[in-house]
């Protein structure tokens, strides 16, 4: 154990076969936990500027059977500028087996080679974790979140920042109100909806999928699971759905004023709102649905499943540089899209439009529209 004026350290020896779960609160500065082949927790708490302590910040490092406790609270004697100029730097070090659970406010935070349930709540910090095994609930108000590594079933959830992952193998649900979301080479099953960022889904090999935007473009690149489910609606964004050659698939589309068109070999039936697409003879059930986004369906020759190892450790710099592309490299269209239909008139009826603007708005939903839509022409 170690105290001098501006850290502490704290070694804490757990019961065997224990499971550590390890609680982290800090309003401001940085919490890093890592899981090690270790049988205790080991703690160290920085603060800056050095006097910090002396100012009245409390420190709180304790041990409570199994949970281990690392918070920061500030004074409200310390005023509003100088609380802001503080800064809290958290690391913990744990058996991998641990649960965590996290409140990093406007603090960043790092968790790393976790095999236990993680529980994350921030406010305007960024975020990384790489490596976990367990449950994942995370949510953020504003600030970024990028993740590799996931072999448990995920939920992130975020208002306003944007969202990447790499590499999951189970479930994973992301909402999000106003962020991008890149998300590369994951298997299983994913639920996504945002209302105006963009989406892009690469390599990957996904055996169900829900996807619902409002304002943003949703490319996918995705093989599909014969007994899959896949649903994607738009307001006003488009869909490109990037699939292997081969795949066959029975495509059913809703629209308002988007088209449909496909690189493959298929047969459309149906109106210009509501048809479907018979690709490659039928197959996968893919249902789309859209305002006034257009979908397209296109060729992927580089679809791998997931490295031969999905288990196998990402290397933290892996997920900390990875960013959204605007292009996927290895999506190719080597074949000629089906002919569009003439565009609609630019004139839309006053009724048509109030309900596109009531859509806008938030006061109606993609079916309620079609549905009030369908009334009018009838």
């Amino acid at each position: 154990m170690e105290n001098t004026s501006n850290r502490i350290e704290r070694t804490f020896a757990l019961a065997a076969g224990a499971v550590p779960q390890i609680v982290c609160r800090n309003p401001a500065g940085f919490v890093e936990v890592r899981g090690e082949a270790r049988d205790d927790v080991a703690v160290v708490v920085t603060c800056d500027p050095p006097d910090a302590l002396a100012r009245g910040v409390e420190i709180t490092v304790e041990q409570q059977g199994e949970r281990v406790f690392v918070e920061a609270k500030w004074p409200s004697t310390l005023g509003w500028m100088r609380a802001t100029r503080v800064r809290v730097t958290m690391q913990v070090r744990t058996p991998r087996r641990s649960d965590v659970e996290m409140d990093i406010a406007s603090s960043d935070g790092r968790i790393e080679d976790i095999d236990g349930a993680i529980q994350v709540q921030s406010a305007s910090g960024d975020l990384s974790v790489t490596n976990l095994a367990g449950s994942i609930h995370i949510q953020s108000a504003s600030g970024d979140i990028r993740a590799a590594g996931l072999r448990g079933r995920a939920e992130i959830r975020t208002a306003s920042g944007d969202v990447t992952v790499v590499r999951a193998a189970d479930a994973l649900t992301i909402r999000t109100a106003n962020g991008d979301v890149q998300i590369d080479d994951i298997a299983g099953t994913l639920i996504l909806h945002t209302a105006s960022g963009d989406v892009h889904v690469q390599r990957s090999t996904l055996t169900a999928c829900e996807m619902q935007t409002a304002s943003g473009d949703l490319e996918i690149a995705t093989s599909l699971a014969p007994a899959g489910s896949y649903e994607f609606q738009t307001v006003s964004g488009d869909i490109r759905l990037f699939v292997p050659q081969t795949t066959s698939a029975m495509l059913s589309w809703t629209t308002i004023s988007g088209d449909l068109s496909s690189a493959l070999p298929a047969e459309r039936q149906g109106g210009k709102r509501n048809g479907t697409l018979i690709v490659n003879g039928g197959g996968v059930a893919v249902r789309v649905k859209t305002v006034s986004g257009d979908c397209d369906l296109r060729i992927a020759n580089d679809l791998p499943a997931l490295l031969a190892s999905p288990t196998s450790p990402v290397d933290a710099a892996t997920v900390a540089t990875a960013r959204p592309t605007q292009t996927s490299p290895f999506l190719v269209d080597n074949a000629p899209p089906a002919p569009r239909e003439p565009e609609a008139e630019a004139d839309t009826p006053p009724e048509t439009l109030a309900i596109l603007q009531s859509l806008e708005r938030g006061e109606l939903t993609i079916e309620e529209a079609m549905r009030q839509l369908a009334a009018l022409e009838n």
